[in-house]
């Protein structure tokens, strides 16, 4: 991400790791916790393996964030990029839906995170309809 942040390149990438953030001081895991959500909205969940198609009711939030880059990474020293947290509320399915999403878009609306979460869904289809064509 530093090399996108320093050429101005413009991303939206999903979080895989606990990171640890320098603003707010606390990891990913504990900003889940404490964050509230700005607005709700639902997803379309279709049926695929064992799982059966259904409505997911999602909260939304966004705020920006700053983390250390990783030690055998080279490159800027912080990263500052915005973070858009979607969750499956009040969920019983066995693995709630929930996307950590960077960006370095800048959001000044609920309704730009919610475009910025529907391309990344849009995206998700896609490769979903890839992978079944190559596999």
């Amino acid at each position: 991400m530093s090399h996108q942040i320093t050429n101005e390149q413009r991303f939206l990438v999903r979080a895989k790791e606990n990171r640890n953030l320098i603003a707010p001081q606390c990891n990913l895991t504990e900003l889940l916790k404490t964050t509230q959500g700005q607005c709700c909205y639902t997803v379309n969940v279709k049926q695929r393996g064992g799982r059966k198609a259904r409505k997911a009711q999602m909260t939304l939030s966004y705020q920006p964030i700053t983390f250390a880059k990783p030690k055998r990474a080279q490159g800027l020293d912080e990263l500052n990029v915005n973070i858009i947290i979607c969750q499956e509320k009040e969920s019983d399915q066995e693995s709630p839906l929930r996307w950590l999403l960077y960006t370095t878009e800048p959001i000044n609306t609920t309704e730009y995170a919610q475009r910025l979460v529907r391309y990344y869904e849009s995206r998700l289809s896609e490769e979903n309809k890839l992978h079944r064509l190559c596999y």
